[in-house]
């Protein structure tokens, strides 16, 4: 087991431990895919999942909207 390592590219794409995604924040909510070679955009996303999120200086926090205590904070880069 290791922590999800998350990148986030201008572009709406990224990578999640290595693994394509796609993203997009609205309203505080971050909504990444991680099936975007199957679904193709992040509307027809088979898997997506739905983030609180607060960026702060050079650390994002990111807080699960679906399972209580998930949060995840990383260092910007």
């Amino acid at each position: 087991m290791g922590t999800l390592y998350y990148t986030f590219n201008n572009d709406g794409t990224g990578d999640m431990a290595g693994t394509p995604i796609l993203w997009d924040s609205n309203n505080g909510i971050l909504r990444t895919c991680i099936t975007p070679d199957v679904c193709g955009t992040l509307n027809a996303c088979l898997m997506s999942f739905d983030w609180d999120y607060v960026l702060s200086g050079n650390e994002l926090t990111l807080s699960s909207r679906t399972v209580d205590g998930m949060v995840y904070t990383y260092t910007r880069r």
